[in-house]
């Protein structure tokens, strides 16, 4: 799995857009019930070639309601979101991620809603058609690329 090639990337750079279109736009809602607990959504952007490689783009941090970028279209992009949360009164700190491949259309916009509240998160991925009309696309978990790897 790609994950795994990817365990190396130590330094994050901030994502410089691949596309000269915004045509990600990204809302961020992450929240808890304590003051004395935190949550920080970072999102690292890898690009995929032909040959199934990922190749690190960069991070964008989720720390605003709202942030547009440009994803190259016509190409597999794969997006990882990470959150991590912090409790000062339980002593308690948690990581979880999320990965999700994903390939624009070139006349497309298309709409991320990240949401985390109290240990549970959520990443929507929303597709606005030429027409104007939203559609939710299917959880894109399984790597685009394992069928050519097996043979298939």
């Amino acid at each position: 799995m790609v994950l795994a090639q990817l365990a190396g990337c130590a330094g994050r750079t901030p994502y410089a857009d691949e596309s000269a279109t915004k045509n990600v736009s990204i809302h961020t809602a992450t929240s808890s019930k304590s003051i004395f607990s935190s949550v920080h959504a970072i999102l690292d952007i890898y690009s995929v070639d032909t040959e199934c490689r990922a190749k690190y783009a960069g991070t964008v941090k989720l720390d605003k309601p709202s942030a547009a970028i440009g994803i190259a279209a016509d190409r597999w992009s794969y997006l990882v979101f990470e959150f991590a949360s912090s409790s000062f009164l339980a002593g308690r700190h948690g990581h979880m991620g999320y990965e999700l491949f994903f390939k624009p259309q070139a006349d497309h916009r298309y709409q991320i809603e990240v949401t985390y509240h109290d240990e549970i998160y959520d990443v929507v991925l929303g597709e606005m058609q030429p027409h104007g009309t939203l559609r939710e696309m299917r959880d894109l978990d399984v790597e685009p690329c394992k069928g050519a790897r097996e043979g298939k």
